[in-house]
């Protein structure tokens, strides 16, 4: 008795007249997945509940469209997830339409249909909030050129893995009609493209808040401003970079089986983490204060007003050191302007702090 495996029992059944063999493991796989899976929409909507419930209290402006966007994300990731949770206990979820091929009344099949309407709808929010925040993070940017070819990439990379989901959502429903009405359906050779190309478009934002962050770090650290401390940097990268969404597609599709628990767990992972990253994707990197909460409760220093908060910081040097030098403003400065020019140049603000500390040592 210690060799014998009650799992391996097998139960054998009849359906017009073709006999079939089903065992108990499969039973317990089928079982234990679905409620997992439920588990999984019920995280789904008490985050998305939670979030949005939180950004309404905490954000300041709600007429913005990152606002917006994530607002939609949030709702249709909870409106999916409670559909979801009426397809697992639908007939297209049970044991007899699973392990039989018998399905009493195709309406059911209309949950599925909407489910994965919603979803495509999902991924277009969520790749249009990905590409407005590369343009939040770059509209900055003294060069336009760089600044134009980072947001064509973005776009162009949404735009495609919108079409590729429309497309591969389309065939999917028509071969699960075929199927259900006893026909064969066509293979999907593009099944795994459209979560691919998902994928890539999320770590192409990862790269970029994390590269935002190394520079938010450079930058302070040269112009003297109060630095982040290790756990507000350890923070921002679990939060507010999608690292983890990142790492947890690329381990999904890195599996040998393709898990629907992962798979579903990672695009909840990725609309959560959708608040958290348009709050650094707004941050300015030159604040007089580290936070990486901009138009929020905790903060109050515009996002939009990087340039701005560098003069400021620049007049103040500048009205400081003129207040202790002995000389007289023509004497101190005979070979420049002392004033940072529109474009805000890193440059200007070197020259600008290296001449004050020549004349502070004076």
């Amino acid at each position: 008795m210690d060799d014998f495996d009650a799992l391996q029992i097998a139960l054998n059944y009849t359906v017009f007249d073709t006999p079939f063999s089903v065992t108990f493991a499969q039973l317990e796989h089928f079982a234990s997945t679905s409620t997992i899976m439920g588990m999984m929409q019920g995280f789904g909507i008490g985050c998305s509940v939670v979030l949005s419930f939180v950004s309404w209290c905490s954000i300041s402006n709600k007429k913005t469209p990152v606002f917006i966007l994530n607002q939609i994300c949030l709702f249709l990731l909870a409106l999916r997830s409670v559909l979801f949770m009426v397809y697992l206990r639908g007939p297209l979820n049970s044991l007899a339409f699973l392990f039989t091929g018998i399905l009493e009344s195709y309406s059911a099949f209309r949950v599925s249909v909407v489910i994965s309407v919603i979803y495509v709808c999902l991924i277009v929010a969520v790749e249009c909030l990905l590409v407005f925040q590369v343009y939040v993070m770059f509209k900055s940017c003294n060069s336009r050129i760089k600044r134009l070819a980072v947001l064509a990439f973005s776009g162009a990379l949404a735009a495609v893995v919108v079409v590729i989901y429309i497309v591969q959502t389309t065939f999917s429903l028509q071969n699960s009609w075929a199927q259900l009405n006893g026909h064969k359906g066509s293979p999907m050779w593009r099944a795994n493209l459209p979560f691919i190309l998902f994928c890539v478009s999320i770590n192409f934002l990862s790269v970029l808040l994390v590269g935002k962050l190394l520079m938010a770090i450079h930058i302070r650290r040269h112009l003297g401003l109060k630095q982040f401390n290790p756990l507000h940097v350890l923070l921002i990268m679990t939060l507010q970079t999608c690292i983890i969404p990142s790492a947890m597609a690329i381990y999904n599709y890195s599996l040998t089986e393709r898990s629907p628990v992962y798979f579903n767990l990672s695009i909840i992972m990725v609309v959560c983490n959708m608040p958290f990253s348009s709050l650094w994707a707004s941050t300015a990197n030159n604040s007089a204060v580290p936070n990486s909460c901009q138009n929020s409760v905790f903060s109050r220093i515009s996002s939009n007003d990087s340039r701005d908060s560098s003069e400021t910081l620049a007049f103040s040097f500048r009205s400081k050191a003129v207040q202790k030098s002995p000389f007289s403003e023509k004497d101190n400065y005979p070979q420049s302007t002392m004033s940072v020019g529109s474009d805000g140049d890193d440059a200007t603000i070197n020259r600008m702090y290296q001449e004050i500390n020549m004349h502070q040592r004076v």
